[in-house]
């Protein structure tokens, strides 16, 4: 369960940033938008990212998954933080700042602090606090090289010497990594939630046949999950069926080199997916197989690429980041979708979505504090502030047209188009 992220000098975000999934004291919806976490905390089941183009929503979502790619991958590859780690570049004084990530969030039912500093394929310092008879306490900070270890209530202490460790803690690799390798019980469990309970889906450039749908629909049950969820809204397929065809040496060995330069995961299997459709013909029990890259329209493509990731998050109450939310999706889709989160089947799976799609600015569909907005001042430094943190906004006030009027800011000044011709 996520709790909030909070992110500094990444790409166009400067200052420090903070996405929060805590409910506020607002009582709407309260029954279905809102689930208890634990004795202290009520976290929201999705929040919507509004704001202009450019103005730097997918970077809060790019800063995540770098965060979380750094903690799986780069104990595997020291120049992985190079790749991903991208500071403000429009102020000097930035560029030899540390990127800061700090992630916290409830695993196994406790809630966790967790956070690092990095700068030039260095970590300049670390640390993970934990809630213990109700108070947060420390059990590692990192500066640098020096390790201080709270030897009282870190248990990862009575699993493995981990004094003895301190000498394999080199610049560029995190210890929540270097603990969980040699056996820390906590290390692992905390490293294993951030690697397997976070979905990210980036944009639309691409919509075809994505590999993880083709994951999910090797079993047989989420596919029939799926094959549910997209007839739902009524696209007319009836089945899918996926075939694995050999591929040719030139290419074999095009995709064995890319899996080599990135020896941290195998990136691409050696095989190529065939993907057909099949719908029912017209007054006939008679079915038609369809190429699906072919023959399906690029919204059924992306429906299908969301559908899967969709059921995993709510069938195993994970975190689901959407990109581009609305792009080629029909309004009432989008809409069903957020209120399958919204839902009181749905126990603790949570969502974000950026959107343009101001017809979900709808107080009967999301609360004030579900609602974001990112916003680029003239420095081109990126802004977040919740809905419930304007003043003087009413709950059954006409959230769509109020945000189209300017009223909450995050929207583009689009100049007279006219004059250019």
């Amino acid at each position: 369960m996520l709790i909030e992220f909070s992110v500094s000098n990444f790409r166009s975000i400067k200052e420090m940033q903070t996405l929060s999934f805590v409910a506020t004291a607002m009582s709407e919806h309260e029954d279905t938008h809102v689930f208890q976490a634990n004795e202290k905390t009520r976290l929201l089941k999705s929040v919507g990212v509004y704001g202009a183009n450019g103005s730097g929503k997918s970077n809060l979502i790019k800063a995540l998954m770098a965060m979380l790619n750094f903690i799986k991958y780069s104990f595997k590859d020291e120049e992985f933080g190079a790749k991903v780690m991208e500071t403000f570049m429009l102020d000097d004084e930035y560029l030899d700042k540390d990127i800061f990530f700090q992630i916290i969030f409830i695993n196994d039912g406790k809630k966790y602090r967790y956070g690092f500093t990095y700068r030039n394929n260095k970590i300049n310092s670390e640390w993970l606090f934990a809630d213990i008879r109700k108070n947060e306490v420390k059990l590692f900070t990192r500066t640098n090289k020096y390790v201080d270890l709270n030897e009282s209530s870190f248990k990862d202490l009575k699993k493995v010497n981990i004094k003895n460790l301190e000498k394999d803690v080199i610049e560029n690799n995190l210890l929540i990594n270097l603990y969980a390798k040699f056996g820390g019980t906590i290390s692992k469990s905390i490293k294993k939630y951030l690697e397997d309970n976070y979905i990210i889906s980036l944009g639309v450039a691409d919509s075809r046949f994505a590999r993880s749908s083709y994951e999910y629909l090797k079993d047989d049950k989420t596919k029939n999950d799926i094959l549910q969820f997209i007839n739902k809204a009524d696209v007319g397929i009836k089945n899918i069926l996926i075939e694995e065809e050999p591929v040719e040496n030139d290419l074999k060995e095009i995709l064995k080199n890319i899996n080599k330069r990135n020896d941290s995961k195998k990136v691409i299997d050696i095989v190529k997916i065939k993907v057909s459709s099949i719908r029912q013909k017209n007054n006939s029990d008679q079915n038609i197989e369809f190429d699906f890259e072919e023959n399906e329209s690029e919204g059924t493509k992306r429906l299908l690429n969301f559908s899967g990731v969709i059921i995993d998050s709510i069938n195993n109450s994970k975190i689901l980041f959407l990109d581009e939310f609305d792009a080629r999706l029909h309004p009432i889709i989008t809409r069903e979708i957020i209120k399958l989160f919204n839902s009181k089947e749905n126990k603790s799976a949570q969502l974000c979505f950026i959107t343009h799609d101001t017809n979900l600015l709808d107080k009967d569909l999301l609360r004030r504090d579900q609602i974001y907005f990112v916003e680029k001042n003239s420095k081109a430094e990126t802004s977040i502030y919740s809905l419930a943190e304007i003043k003087a906004v009413r709950n059954d006030a006409s959230f769509e047209k109020d945000y189209i009027k300017g009223k909450y800011g995050a929207i583009p000044f689009v100049k007279n188009l006219n004059s250019i011709f």
